[in-house]
């Protein structure tokens, strides 16, 4: 299996930090997945505030929208 899921990160511009990506599997075969970026050396304390991104789907939904800026995958509200 090719992906091209690692270029896709790489291209998104991130050279501080660590991209933090979790992804926890729900029993009904939807996942939740968060994503954030730590920076410790924003001194901002409001930096510390903003919250993951987090999204709600099925794998062939997230699939279909995690990586791609032109989909409305991460407008759905999360119930």
């Amino acid at each position: 299996m090719k992906t091209n899921f690692f270029t896709q990160i790489a291209a998104l511009g991130v050279t501080t930090g660590t991209l933090r990506v979790n992804i926890q599997p729900q029993q009904s075969g939807i996942l939740i997945v968060s994503v954030l970026l730590a920076d410790e050396t924003v001194k901002d304390k409001a930096a510390q505030l903003i919250p993951p991104l987090v999204l709600k789907g099925s794998a062939t939904e997230l699939d279909e929208g995690f990586l791609d800026p032109s989909n409305r995958l991460s407008n759905k509200p999360i119930p």
